[in-house]
């Protein structure tokens, strides 16, 4: 998968961007905007276009999807971003 899709699909579905000087952190927002610490994930800024699917079963986790197929659905948008929050309220997070 591309950083560049990753990043643009991620915040238009409530994440923050948050650039540092060796990643890109993206930080869940609850519903009134404000970021939610619990519920992010990283990418290196290092080259390369492409996330490795290592890499993706990781930031699936850090985004409490819990297996890479949620995530590629996340990504392709067959889970939208109120379907995301209720599978986060289901583990208890306030979103």
């Amino acid at each position: 998968m591309s950083k560049r899709k990753f990043a643009a699909v991620v915040q238009k579905k409530g994440f923050l961007e948050v650039r540092n000087r060796d990643h890109v952190i993206f930080v869940f927002t609850d519903a009134a905007g404000k970021p939610n610490a619990k519920i992010q994930t990283k990418m290196s800024h290092g080259t390369g276009n492409d996330i490795s699917d290592r890499l993706l079963v990781f930031m699936a986790k850090q985004m409490k999807l819990g297996k890479k197929a949620e995530l590629d659905k996340y990504i392709d948008c067959s889970i939208s971003e109120a379907q995301y929050r209720t599978i986060l309220r289901k583990q208890n997070f306030h979103v």
